[in-house]
């Protein structure tokens, strides 16, 4: 759609928004509604077809599927730069353990681990590491630990799944702006659990792919068979209002996970006395 196109749709929109009391009194009133509606609907088109632009760029609807794990590895040797690691379960993060020490030895960028089970950085350390054996149960050895130091970033500021992919994004802008103009087939690979997977695949097709960003979904076996469909709709929403508002909901997201709060506010302490005594 061309620019003069843009503006006269939104000039026929607002003037019939303004019609109706266009000469009632007072006068001033009817102009503030003609021209917010204006730049409204100029804004609203102007960054909707940005989006779509930024969708094709990055291939997302072809290539935002479910993958398997040797799939997923294939990704990353043939150069995707990010792993994120959805917290929640275990098998996420031993899953992204193994993806981000691939993703190290080929030369990505970032392994993004998002409010997983796993809390602290030490708990993806080699022996003497209590949760070692666990990581070698998942194929993760004491050598991949070691080199997946050299991309993680280890975020325990997300309380839920939209807040997965906004911290996410915070994180990497810089290596964003540093992406080269012919991108890899796959840019990052999303890890969660298989019932969690329309949710994420619905909040990262916008998200990622408004970034021009393409994305493969890697899930392991997770301890719940199904979630509510209502959870589904809720995050299509508020990722349409992220998009269109940069509302993300933190506060609301803070009162429906007030655990996840508490242990977010005394990480921030820690970190604090640490900076303090460092």
């Amino acid at each position: 759609m061309s620019q003069t196109a843009v503006r006269v749709a939104a000039l026929l929109f607002s003037l019939l928004l303004a019609g109706q009391g266009f000469f009632a009194r007072p006068l001033w009133l009817s102009w503030v509604v003609f021209l917010a509606a204006y730049v409204l609907v100029v804004g609203a088109v102007a960054a909707a077809c940005a989006w779509r632009a930024q969708l094709r760029r990055a291939a997302s609807f072809s290539v935002a599927s479910v993958v398997s794990v040797p799939q997923a590895e294939l990704a990353i040797d043939c150069g995707a730069s990010f792993v994120l690691v959805c917290g929640g379960e275990p098998c996420r993060d031993l899953l992204g353990a193994r993806l981000g020490a691939r993703l190290a030895r080929c030369g990505g960028r970032v392994a993004f681990f998002s409010s997983g089970h796993f809390k602290r950085a030490a708990d993806f350390l080699p022996s003497p590491n209590p949760h070692a054996p666990r990581f070698g149960d998942a194929g993760v050895s004491e050598a991949d630990l070691v080199v997946l130091q050299k991309v993680m970033v280890l975020d325990r500021e997300a309380l839920d799944t939209l807040s997965n992919f906004t911290t996410f994004l915070r994180a990497t802008r810089p290596s964003l702006l540093g992406r080269p103009s012919c991108a890899p087939p796959v840019d990052v690979v999303v890890v969660t659990s298989e019932y969690h997977v329309p949710r994420v695949r619905a909040l990262a097709w916008p998200m990622l792919g408004a970034q021009g960003l393409s994305f493969l979904i890697c899930p392991c076996p997770g301890d719940n068979e199904s979630e509510a469909r209502w959870r589904l709709w809720r995050d299509t929403l508020r990722a349409g209002l992220w998009l269109a508002l940069g509302f993300e909901g933190g506060a609301l997201a803070a009162l429906r996970h007030r655990d996840r709060r508490l242990e977010r506010e005394a990480l921030r302490c820690q970190k604090d006395k640490d900076a303090k005594a460092a």
